[in-house]
């Protein structure tokens, strides 16, 4: 049995992290973890970095350490942005890559804050593995008001 951390940024997810991408992997090698992912908050501009990065760091330290491409959005239904809840997800298949490009494609940027309508999530959610989140989730809000059933519908 081994631990992957499930939910970290890069300096690409600005004014959340200034992790450099080196030193996580770097970090990531030194602690023997066998994966990892990056969810940067409403893009995918490190994705292509870390790929190439750690396919040499794979060849250099003859090792294995895979990467789990993620992303998180706050999302909204019916133009309803001040109720939208913050949800990360990470890919599980090829299908899920190309899921979540469209995703990022969807979204939209308002006050420098990523949104993506759950219409669109409803469409591209094959692949996809939805994370519990933090305390701005949906998840953690229903369990919060003990709302069970909706909670329920909510992960179906």
């Amino acid at each position: 049995m081994f631990y992957v951390h499930l939910h970290n940024y890069t300096y690409y997810s600005i004014l959340l992290s200034n992790n450099r991408i080196e030193d996580l992997i770097k970090k990531v090698y030194i602690n023997k973890m066998e994966a990892f992912s990056v969810i940067e908050r409403g893009n995918l501009m490190s994705l292509y970095l870390i790929y190439n990065y750690i396919l040499d760091f794979n060849k250099k330290y003859n090792t294995n350490i895979k990467y789990i491409i993620g992303i998180e959005f706050y999302i909204y239904s019916k133009n309803k942005y001040k109720k939208s809840f913050l949800q990360p997800f990470i890919v599980k298949n090829k299908t899920g890559y190309k899921n979540l490009l469209k995703l990022s494609f969807y979204s939209k940027n308002i006050n420098n804050i990523c949104y993506i309508n759950k219409k669109y999530i409803k469409k591209y959610y094959k692949g996809l593995i939805v994370l519990s989140g933090n305390n701005k989730s949906i998840f953690y809000s229903l369990i919060k008001k003990k709302n069970n059933i909706k909670l329920y519908k909510e992960i179906l």
